[in-house]
C-alpha cells in the first residue's frame, strides 16, 4: 500500500519534496493516512446506491452537482488545513 500512496503523494506535492527524515515522516505518517481516510469517505458518500436514491436516470445533473459539492467541501477543508499547517512544516520541504 505504501508503495502506491507515497509516490502518489510525492507527485502531488511537486515541486516541493521532503527534506530529511522528518519531511519523509510527515509525508508517510500524515499524508498516507489522510489519503486513506479520503478514499474511505468518498467511497462511502459517493456510492451507487446513494446515487440511485437521488435519481434513477442513467445520467443525472443532480448526482453530478452532489459529487461536485462534495469535492468542493473536501478541497476547501484540505486547503484550510494546509494554509495553517504549511508555515509549521515548510522547513521540512524544499
Amino acid at each position: 500500500m505504501l508503495a502506491f500512496y507515497v509516490p502518489l503523494l510525492f507527485l502531488g506535492i511537486l515541486p516541493h519534496r521532503p527534506r530529511g527524515f522528518v519531511g519523509w515522516l510527515i509525508l508517510v505518517g500524515v499524508g498516507v493516512p489522510i489519503v486513506l481516510v479520503l478514499e474511505v469517505l468518498s467511497g462511502s458518500v459517493l456510492t451507487e446506491q446513494r446515487g440511485r436514491g437521488m435519481s434513477s436516470a442513467r445520467f443525472s445533473v443532480r448526482r453530478v452537482l452532489f459529487a461536485m459539492a462534495f469535492a468542493v467541501v473536501v478541497f476547501g477543508a484540505l486547503s484550510w488545513i494546509g494554509f495553517f499547517a504549511w508555515p509549521h512544516i515548510r522547513e521540512y520541504f524544499f
